[in-house]
């Protein structure tokens, strides 16, 4: 009978074997590198490999073995530590097995049946007794069936009490008891401790599916069948279990015997290197597939192409990393310990070894064998340039027939000599353009970020040669190359420690300028040069280069040329400051308005701090080389914010100023609604602004500016469909104006437009504020028709004017006394008496005396 399963980790000591030539079995380990099982299924195998659900595969190899005489059991040693182990029967318990003694036989139980049926692979528990036998070897009661055979025979403590056995013909089962093993290991002297404990978990059903896979594309590969079905058996098996090693490394072996070397093949050896432990390849295990498959110089171009593509897309590179390694490991083995097998090709092995990370692995390949060139880039990652120098001497003649080829080696010889000589202080003429783009281009593809040390090195030349612009330019292509979305970016965040950083490429070219001592040089490399980032390791370098380069040129601590290096600056120092700088760059070339910044205010010692702005005893102004390039720095959204936030300074600036501050600002508010005007950006709160200065500059007469902003104001709420309520408020300011400069006309069709709009508005809203307006409209309809003869029609709005007031305004109120006293005075003019003592009524007695004729133009 099938019993139920006890603690997962008595599971995690029992292994799916496979020899070639004699198929699958059972075996148990029983030290951290040893395993028993039946002797005669493995002991001719060239190598076993051990197999279980949730475990990467092992290779084992038969080191110790008994006659069939002898008790039959095989020791296997593993040279990756296995995770569990079973613990023996003591030897002198071994004495007292009686025949009735329960037992549990563990095996995999027809797991080949199993895969071919597509049904998960898993242990199968038994219970049984020892049954009597006429040959002296212990029986079960049950048989033994097809891959059972090695699996352990427990006692009811899970000890091992022998090895589970059946006979040459029939299913019969047999026990081979570990006392055999016992007295053979007197001599051989294996370990039997217990490996470090660890947490036991049990595979879980997905990976017990892909074990099925693996165990049917075994068989299908030992039967010889197509590989088009092994590849679909181990694509299967990873569909379940993405982790599985022998998996990758299984698709790998079968899509390159059908001659298919692509990306999936070398993606999948990748993936294998990465999972398997690193005993899978090396010398001593004899299993050599995956060796063979590292030393093919057709796999090893593919992997360059597909990491760089890698590279190109921003994909992590762990798998090509793990790779790298294990053919350096490869790489540096001795020829004595396999002298029959070949090396890997040196030439694409050491180009994989640099893109992998492993450039000290180049160095370390013996001279004779490597590649000068190759060998050369590697000392230049590791800052050896005195090494790389050394192995550049000439190009090695006859390295390939190609005239092209030798063509390119030649201008590779000479870019990575120019690198290490200028890094050697070695300075020549400053190269061509040209020059320097094809060493870019040439040295990027042979070498990680050999691009950047080649733009590098010819900014720093350029430098020293006192052409601190092109350099500059040079520099930066250095610095793009290291960005987040290039090639050697990536690769030097997936490989740190072999690139230089942003910070150390910028202070190389900053201390070849201090090196020329000239006051000139040094505030133009204070302009180009750029910002180190917060996180990089080496900005402190960078920073005293700065500091140096700034007593050089006679500045003070902090004073920035650049307006990007100072906008960098003030955005680390305090982000508002940043937000401010960008908002007066909006303003108009004039002292600043500071006492209306608000809250900015307190941050504006920021920006003088770092040349922003200048002070003197009376004025704060914005430089306006910083104005100009700042506004042209700025991103559309930036733009957008800059003016929103300057626009409502402005506005609320001028609403609150008395007139000397609406003076200081009166420029300002025409520079911004210019620019936002210009860029068709903010157009609402621009013609508010313009409304609300119209409006303010109309109550101080000042009737052709006020019309003039008003005109703007109307014109730009056209194009950026401003809200109708603020139409019809700007139709109602641009009517009086026009009356007072007497363009009758354009006057009432503004107002007539504003009147209709509020008569609307009247009909769906219960409130005043429509009233209100309307009682405004009509008085001044009522003094434009009075102003040019018609006197019915004045009488008319009059009328309306006091019923919309009545309406509208609170008894009282200031805008009620200015209102009712203009229309008495109206009224009088107009002769009716009656409706002028109505509207003097309605004025406060104390005010009666002094009130006058005022604009109704307050809202």
């Amino acid at each position: 009978m099938v019993a139920t399963s006890p603690q997962p980790a008595v599971e995690a000591a029992i292994w799916l074997a496979f020899a070639p030539g004699s198929g699958h079995f059972t075996a148990v380990a029983v030290s951290p590198h040893h395993l028993l099982t039946v002797a005669r299924l493995c002991v001719n195998a060239p190598y076993i490999k051990l197999m279980r659900a949730g475990e990467q595969v092992r290779t084992a190899e038969v080191v110790r073995a008994m006659s069939p005489d002898e008790g039959d059991i095989a020791v296997l040693y593993c040279h990756q530590e296995l995770p569990h182990v079973l613990r023996l029967l003591p030897a002198d318990d071994l004495k007292e097995l009686t025949n009735s003694l329960p037992v549990s036989v563990v095996g995999y139980r027809d797991c080949l049946r199993n895969a071919l049926g597509k049904k998960a692979v898993v242990l199968h528990w038994s219970t049984a007794t020892f049954a009597p036998s006429e040959s002296g070897q212990p029986r079960l009661s049950i048989s033994v069936q097809e891959n059972e055979i090695g699996g352990p025979v427990l006692d009811a403590r899970q000890r091992l009490v022998g090895i589970a056995s059946r006979a040459a013909e029939g299913t019969e089962g047999l026990v081979v008891p570990v006392d055999g093993f016992y007295e053979q290991n007197r001599k051989w002297k294996i370990p039997l401790g217990p490996p470090p404990p660890r947490v036991a978990k049990a595979p879980t059903m997905a990976q017990s599916l892909a074990l099925m896979h693996l165990v049917a594309a075994q068989h299908e590969e030992h039967e010889g069948q197509n590989n088009q079905v092994i590849c679909e058996h181990y694509r299967a098996a990873l569909r379940l279990d993405a982790s599985a090693g022998a998996a990758h490394l299984g698709l790998a072996l079968a899509k390159t015997l059908q001659g298919e070397i692509d990306e999936e093949v070398v993606r999948s050896l990748g993936r294998a290197c990465e999972l398997l432990p690193a005993s899978e390849w090396a010398p001593e295990c004899d299993d050599t597939r995956l060796r063979d498959l590292l030393r093919s110089s057709k796999h090893l171009h593919v992997v360059i192409n597909a990491l760089r593509a890698d590279l190109k897309k921003g994909r992590p590179l762990a798998e090509w990393a793990a790779l790298g390694r294990a053919v350096a490991d490869l790489v540096h083995t001795p020829d004595s310990i396999e002298p029959d097998r070949p090396r890997p090709p040196e030439r694409a092995a050491g180009r994989l070894l640099l893109w992998a990370g492993q450039p000290r692995s180049v160095i370390a390949i013996p001279a004779r064998e490597q590649p000068d060139i190759l060998r050369a880039a590697a000392f230049l990652l590791v800052d050896h340039p005195e090494q790389a120098l050394f192995w550049l001497d000439d190009p090695q003649e006859g390295q390939d027939n190609d005239a092209g080829r030798l063509e390119t080696t030649q201008q590779i010889v000479e870019a990575l000599r120019w690198i290490a000589r200028v890094r050697e202080g070695m300075y020549d003429l400053p190269a061509p353009r040209e020059v320097a783009e094809k060493h870019a281009s040439v040295l990027g593809k042979l070498m990680p970020g050999g691009d950047v040390l080649s733009w590098h090195a010819h900014a720093v030349a350029r430098a020293v040669s006192g052409d601190v612009a092109g350099g500059a330019e040079d520099l930066d292509r250095a610095l793009r190359g290291l960005s987040a979305y290039s090639l050697p970016g990536r690769w030097a965040r997936e490989f740190p420690g072999f690139l230089p950083t942003p910070a150390q490429l910028a202070a190389a070219f900053g201390k070849a300028i201090l090196g020329k001592s000239s006051p000139k040089l040094a505030r133009l490399a204070l302009e180009k040069l750029p910002m180190a980032a917060a996180d990089d390791a080496h900005a402190s370098e960078l920073s005293d280069t700065e500091h140096k380069l700034r007593e050089l040129a006679g500045l003070s601590p902090g004073m920035e040329i650049s307006p990007e290096r100072a906008l960098v600056k003030v955005m680390r120092e305090d982000p508002r400051a940043a937000r401010l700088a960008r908002t007066l760059a909006q303003f108009a070339n004039e002292p600043l308005p500071i006492t209306r910044l608000g809250d900015f205010e307190m941050i504006l010692p920021v920006l003088e701090k770092v040349g922003i702005t200048e002070s003197d005893e009376e004025n704060v102004t914005f430089k306006p080389e910083f104005r100009t390039r700042i506004r042209e720095l700025l991103t559309q959204d930036q733009r957008a914010a800059a003016l929103h936030d300057a626009i409502d300074l402005l506005l609320v600036a001028y609403l609150e100023g008395g007139p000397r501050d609406r003076r200081i600002l009166w420029p300002h508010v025409l520079e911004t609604t210019n620019l936002a005007i210009e860029h068709s950006i903010e157009l609402l709160p621009a013609t508010e602004l313009l409304a609300r200065v119209g409006n303010q500059r109309a109550r101080e007469l000042a009737y052709n500016e006020a019309r003039d902003l008003l005109q703007r104001a109307a014109d730009v709420g056209a194009r950026g469909g401003v809200p109708a309520d603020l139409v019809a408020e700007i139709d109602m300011d641009l009517g009086w104006v026009l009356m007072s400069l007497n363009e009758h006309e354009p006057a009432r069709e503004r107002l007539d437009k504003a009147l209709a709009f509020y008569d609307d508005m009247a009909k769906n809203s219960t409130g005043a504020t429509p009233h209100r307006r309307m009682a405004r409209i009509h008085y001044t309809l009522a003094r434009l028709s009075a102003t040019t003869g018609d006197n019915d029609s004045a009488h008319k709005n009059a009328c309306r004017s006091i019923d919309e007031a009545d309406r509208g305004f609170e008894p009282g109120s200031r805008k009620a006394m200015q209102i009712y006293t203009s229309l008495t005075h109206l009224f009088t003019q107009l002769g009716d008496h009656l409706r002028a003592r109505k509207a003097n009524a309605r004025i406060n007695p104390r005010e009666r005396e002094t009130r006058m004729d005022l604009s109704p133009f307050e809202a």
